[in-house]
């Protein structure tokens, strides 16, 4: 069917198939019907409608069709029991005014917009008032789509679907309703359904990809800083049973660079300057400032002792020189070398004989005798001489 300028206002449906049977109708140029019954048809399912298809319903073209149903108990502008299709270039306007229910557009089996200008407006009524109604699935693949519902003291909705309903981001939709504009979320909506929808998308509020963060430049790594060598705790001297207390001042520890680190140069801390006299059975004792765990050998007069010449204890390194091997040792002063990782610390002592050690008289009491002679030789002269003198008187 072909509308091209047609005109159409009365009592009862402008269109109005009855039997089972499906209806293409091509819109030209601008084109209107209104039923403006008060009353309904039994033969149109007891509504009060401007089209009426008991079949399927397809609108094509590029003109202008706008349909008003009539004021009934109940009212569709277009209302079709089988499933209705708009794939138009032109306008469709729909509108219902009933006092009980109102549709601007109905179906029963499906409804799909491809494209088009549709507008589908429902009027105040006692009951339900719907923009377009289907009991199956309501699809909008395109077009421009204005749904709005007035009213209902049940309820009333925009878009109202028995089953589900999807928008295409390819369609504006706009539906409004006193309930909600929807009775349900469309396909892949995410927000809230209030009483006004408006969308070209199914996801009002699309989350925002996220700028990518710049990659921060890597902090560069810090040289070590050289970790300081320690400086050797100086011990307090003790005092060995059967040694000789004779202790030095321990010498400033040198420095010296060994491959780019430092290396402390070990000294003798304890014992330089010790003596020991022959047959006397004593030992002597001598501290060097170097860890013992450094330890390599002892040396006396650049020779290397045999461990049985000495003992060697921790603190730092102590070695002590037996009775046994001293008593091998020529009078007069030797040199003893303790030898460990870090260098060679050095010092001198002296062996006595026994009888160095004997009390010598001392010069100031020989001159002292001396003395006493020549005031006895002097005194004896004085009494000589006094005897003398008495025997001459």
């Amino acid at each position: 069917m072909t509308l091209d300028g047609f005109n159409y206002e009365g009592n009862g449906s402008g269109i109005e198939i009855e039997t089972l049977q499906d209806l293409n109708i091509i819109i030209k140029n601008e084109n209107r019907i209104k039923n403006i019954s008060s009353s309904y048809s039994s033969s149109t399912n007891e509504w009060s409608c401007g089209i009426y298809v008991h079949g399927n319903l397809t609108i094509t073209g590029d003109g202008t069709l706008e349909v008003t149903g009539g004021t009934a108990n109940t009212s569709h502008g277009i209302s079709v029991l089988g499933k209705l299709e708009i794939d138009s270039q032109g306008t469709i306007i729909a509108k219902a005014q009933a006092t009980a229910g109102t549709s601007g557009i109905y179906a029963c089996d499906g409804i799909v917009i491809k494209n088009g200008n549709i507008t589908a407006y429902a009027a105040e009524a006692a009951y339900s008032s719907r923009g377009i109604e289907c009991d199956g699935d309501i699809t909008i693949s395109g077009g421009t789509v204005v749904a709005k519902a007035e009213k209902g003291e049940i309820s009333s909705y925009g878009l109202e679907s028995g089953k589900k309903i999807t928008i295409s981001p390819n369609a504006v939709v706009t539906a409004s309703g006193v309930t909600a504009a929807l009775n349900k979320k469309p396909e892949g909506y995410t927000g809230e359904i209030g009483t006004t929808f408006v969308s070209n998308n199914t996801n009002p509020n699309p989350t925002p990809t996220p700028e990518p963060e710049p990659t921060p430049e890597p902090e560069p790594t810090p040289e070590p800083e050289p970790t300081p060598a320690p400086e050797p705790t100086p011990s307090e001297p003790s005092t060995m049973q059967g040694e000789s207390t004779t202790t030095s001042t321990p010498a400033s520890a040198t420095t010296a660079s060994t491959q780019g680190s430092q290396q402390v140069i070990p000294t003798i801390i304890e014992g330089a300057g010790s003596s020991y006299t022959q047959g006397s059975g004593n030992t002597i004792y001598f501290r060097s400032s170097d860890a013992f765990a450094n330890f390599q050998k002892v040396m006396v007069d650049n020779v290397e002792l045999s461990a049985d010449c000495y003992t060697a204890t921790e603190g730092s390194i102590i070695i002590t020189l037996k009775p046994e091997y001293l008593s091998t040792l020529a009078a007069g002063s030797h040199s003893i070398s303790i030898v460990s990782a870090n260098g060679v610390a050095t010092a001198n002592f002296e062996v006595q004989t026994a009888d160095t050690t004997a009390v010598s008289p001392k010069t100031g009491d020989n001159g002292q005798a001396a003395l006493w002679i020549t005031l006895l030789i002097l005194s004896c002269g004085a009494l000589a001489a006094v005897g003398i003198r008495k025997k001459v008187r």
